[in-house]
């Protein structure tokens, strides 16, 4: 594994994140660039910098993943992490959640209804399920 590094995302990163997220939950539809209303749309719904902390992982100068956090006080919850197909099971997930782990008080982890892998995944770093949302 290269070494990595985190960064928040920026509107001239959509279609390399959106890119990356399209690939990893299966859509197929045309990204959105920065320029459009559906770009900057997107970058409203996650990029509130308020509430939620979205990240671009970068090996050197390429961006091959992104996570999504939401931190208050008392706990930071996991909304994805996201790679590109070629960065997977390489161990750049499992050191982003063992630093959460490290620096959360509480961490909570969101996994997509039906994604049994990820799920496992989850199990096998030692969480429970605490509810299940359809």
């Amino acid at each position: 594994m290269e070494d990595f590094q985190l960064e928040l995302v920026t509107v001239k990163d959509i279609k390399d994140v959106t890119r990356i997220e399209y690939a990893a939950y299966g859509i197929k539809t045309k990204y959105p660039s920065s320029s459009s209303r559906t770009g900057r749309n997107y970058l409203r719904f996650y990029y509130n910098i308020n509430r939620n902390n979205y990240y671009k992982i970068l090996v050197g100068d390429q961006i091959v993943g992104t996570v999504l956090l939401c931190v208050n006080k008392n706990s930071t919850t996991l909304y994805h992490i996201a790679l590109d197909t070629l960065y997977r099971s390489l161990g750049y997930g499992s050191k982003i959640l063992n630093d959460l782990l490290a620096n959360s008080v509480k961490l909570r982890v969101t996994v997509p209804y039906g994604d049994t892998e990820l799920l496992k995944w989850y199990k096998s770093k030692g969480f429970d399920i605490a509810s299940i949302v359809r």
